[in-house]
């Protein structure tokens, strides 16, 4: 039953790689990377991609070259709450913008503000966003460590105001699946726009986090290719997606192209020099390695599901079987190519 609930609720990923990913401190993205990006999440059935604020240096004339592609999700350029930001990607052609609000005292402190004064000036951002015929998100920063009735205030004026999307973000990555839980259900009781949520990897749940988030009432996960992003990144695309995959097959088999996950999280790994971390499903040496003798003979006699959550195939994947080690029994060679025929590498 829960599943079916996260399924209704879900009704897409914002891919960040071009913005919180490039964040990540390995990331260094050329054009021509950048556009490869683009077209890997287009060929996957991504609807929706986030880029930089063209206000920072050099970022108006890429964000100019990618809204210019024929074959490209919705564009969507991450801004501070300031018309300066807006008009600057209003000139980009974007076809949307996230505006990003804080509500904590210290920050606007430091930016001599007062929590009226964003206010005030979200309003005029909001307004001439939606004049120009933008998408329009507004998002809090660090929603889950700041007084929620001043949060409340501003994600209500924007939901009154018809934004597309208002966003909540773990910035610290230190939200408990509980705290998720209870908080976007209470956002969910009071808001009518959809809700995204921004999740940060630091304590290793932002995946739960997500999931717990869609079935408290979010609609929309942030997410990047491998989940880099600032410090340990957020959720996951291919992550999330096979997750996804796994609470309801034929929906996101139907809405994505799941296969292109395994090549596009490669490809990411070598444009960064790093390795596609061990844990992940598109991992091609270690994600369905079969190595214990009890797993190999349960394969052997009643097939891979026994030992896998899903095909290998269903993402581009591939299965590797491990013989001749202290721990893999009496497996032979002969019986790893049998298995093979019988059940494909899919």
């Amino acid at each position: 039953m829960q599943s079916k609930e996260i399924s209704a609720n879900f009704k897409g990923v914002i891919d960040s790689t071009l913005r919180e990913g490039l964040q990540f401190r390995e990331t260094n993205f050329s054009l021509a990377d950048q556009i490869q990006v683009l077209h890997y999440l287009n060929d996957l059935g991504v609807k929706r991609a986030e880029v930089g604020n063209p206000i920072a240096n050099g970022q108006a004339e890429i964000i100019t070259e990618l809204v210019a592609l024929d074959e490209r999700p919705i564009l969507i350029s991450h801004i501070r709450n300031r018309l300066a930001d807006l008009e600057a990607a209003i000139l980009t052609g974007v076809d949307g913008v996230n505006i990003l609000c804080t509500v904590d005292p210290e920050r606007l402190a430091g930016m001599n503000k007062t929590i009226e004064d964003n206010i005030r000036i979200l309003e005029e951002v909001i307004t001439m966003a939606k004049a120009n015929g933008l998408e329009v998100k507004v998002g809090i920063e660090d929603f889950f460590g700041q007084d929620q009735e001043t949060a409340l205030e501003v994600l209500q004026l924007a939901d009154q105001l018809g934004v597309d999307r208002v966003s909540i973000a773990d910035t610290l990555g230190i939200a408990f699946p509980w705290q998720v839980q209870q908080q976007v259900s209470w956002l969910r009781e009071r808001i009518q726009a959809d809700i995204l949520v921004h999740l940060h990897n630091d304590l290793g749940m932002a995946q739960s986090n997500a999931l717990i988030a869609l079935l408290s009432g979010a609609n929309y996960v942030d997410t990047t290719i491998l989940g880099i992003g600032e410090r340990t990144g957020i959720n996951s695309l291919s992550v999330l997606l096979t997750s996804l995959y796994v609470l309801d097959n034929d929906r996101f088999i139907d809405d994505y192209f799941l296969p292109i996950l395994t090549v596009m999280d490669n490809w990411l790994a070598r444009t960064l020099n790093i390795p596609v971390p061990f844990s992940m499903v598109t991992n091609q040496e270690t994600a369905f390695s079969h190595k214990a003798g009890i797993h190999l003979d349960a394969i052997k006699k009643h097939g891979p599901n026994k030992y896998e959550p899903f095909s290998p195939g269903v993402i581009g994947n591939q299965r590797n079987i491990i013989i001749g080690t202290q721990v893999s029994g009496g497996t032979t060679a002969s019986e790893v190519q049998q298995f093979y025929q019988l059940n494909g590498r899919s």
